[in-house]
């Protein structure tokens, strides 16, 4: 009985003593490693980037005036040109039949009306001698008068030839760069609506872009107080080089497009190497020297949350979070519109493991 209680009491014993536990005590959270900057306040030059579209100054389809067999071609496809280089020559035999024709028939009219000249000379001296009758006279005034419209319609007739023949051979309007021919040797063209071929000017080149009407104030202002500076407009190419000219102001559209509400704007490149062809695709940085004294912080010290900004004010060990408004970028660099001051520090780098009130500690 006795070894019975003694069990008892060592059991009760056990188990009170496993259900005594005191609670871990709490484990102390690291400071956080950071690097921090100060708020600062500097010039700043903007810029705006636009993508725009490479146009020519220049640029005419070709069409044939005269209906015809294509019977010469006179150029390489993709071939460079200069003004009144023959392109195209069109079968020009009637051409030049009908032109022969009407020459022929210029000097028919005029021997015609030479030889009325003559009898209407004659007459009048035959008249004048009471020679002849008034009748006569006025049968040969009236012939050379009819004769003198024949030689009127003749040289009509001929000018008229000799456009058709001339249109039978043609010729590139202006410097630039031919297309790909639409015809080959032997196609029957119709006139004024086969297209043979485009050519365009090729240099210098244009560069046209959108810019919104609410920018429009501003963008009038930096033409008329930084036109004339060189690197005002910046051209990228479709891989994101920069083209090695800048581009100069050319003009601006009338009106405003008022479905989409901007207004197209043309920059000139000179294009020596022809790196810049119609339709390309490229970027247009247009430079805004007027910024003057910002407020500025590195880009990478803000985080985004819910469309907003925020950035951690570094206080002594600590960090408070801190709503901004943030304008412009440029480069590494944001405007700070609001929320910061000049001589503030914020956490820089390691703000992904932040939050309100965190430790910190500087790396």
């Amino acid at each position: 009985m006795t070894i019975r209680l003694q069990l008892l009491a060592a059991t009760a014993l056990v188990l009170s003593s496993c259900g005594s536990t005191s609670a871990p005590a709490p484990v102390a959270v690291p400071p956080v490693p950071i690097t921090t900057d100060t708020v600062k306040e500097q010039n700043m030059t903007f810029s705006t980037v636009y993508p725009g579209k490479v146009v020519p100054l220049r640029q005419v389809d070709i069409h044939a005036d005269v209906q015809g067999y294509v019977t010469g071609i006179f150029f390489k496809d993709g071939q460079h040109v200069r003004q009144g280089a023959l392109l195209y020559e069109i079968d020009k035999r009637k051409y030049q039949a009908a032109y022969d024709q009407a020459v022929a028939s210029l000097h028919t009219a005029e021997a015609s009306l030479v030889k009325d000249q003559q009898d209407v000379d004659r007459y009048t001296r035959l008249y004048q001698q009471d020679a002849v009758a008034k009748q006569k006279l006025d049968y040969a005034v009236s012939a050379q008068k009819s004769d003198q419209a024949q030689v009127e319609a003749a040289k009509a007739a001929m000018a008229s030839a000799g456009t058709d023949l001339k249109y039978a051979s043609i010729t590139a309007p202006f410097d630039g760069t031919i297309g790909i021919s639409q015809v080959r040797l032997g196609a029957v063209v119709t006139q004024g609506s086969t297209i043979l071929n485009t050519i365009s000017s090729d240099d210098p080149m244009a560069v046209d872009f959108q810019l919104d009407e609410k920018q429009l104030p501003a963008f009038e202002k930096v033409l008329h107080q930084f036109g004339r500076l060189d690197s005002l407009f910046t051209l990228y190419l479709p891989d994101q080089t920069r083209y090695p000219a800048f581009g100069t102001f050319y003009t601006m559209d009338r009106a405003v497009d008022p479905q989409m509400g901007t207004i197209t704007v043309r920059v000139t490149a000179p294009n020596k190497m022809n790196d810049l062809r119609a339709g390309l695709s490229v970027n247009v940085r247009v430079l805004n020297p007027s910024g003057g004294p910002q407020t500025v912080i590195p880009m990478i010290a803000a985080v985004e949350q819910m469309s907003e900004y925020f950035v951690f004010v570094v206080q002594d060990s600590t960090v408070r979070q801190q709503r901004v408004k943030l304008g412009s970028r440029n480069g590494a660099l944001v405007v700070v519109l609001d929320g910061l001051k000049p001589g503030d520090v914020i956490a820089r780098d390691g703000i992904q493991r932040l939050h309100d009130k965190s430790v910190v500690k500087l790396k």
